[in-house]
């Protein structure tokens, strides 16, 4: 199945993995935490964003919003 969302953390939460665009290319795909760990998502979209594995579940919340 696939869901095309604007809400990053929305994106992150329910996926098994993710297409980061830009200008309608392709810039990344990965699993979540990869996605997170090579930073596209603050080069992109400027916002910050940090998982916490809590309990066997992981969460995803915004830090910060950045200058781009």
């Amino acid at each position: 199945m696939i869901l095309v969302l604007h809400d990053i953390l929305s994106a992150l939460k329910i996926s098994d993995k993710i297409v980061v665009m830009d200008e309608g290319k392709i810039i990344r795909c990965g699993i979540p935490e990869e996605i997170l760990r090579c930073g596209v998502i603050e080069k992109i979209y400027g916002v910050s964003v940090k998982s916490v594995n809590a309990g066997g579940k992981t969460e995803f919340y915004c830090t910060e919003a950045l200058e781009v």
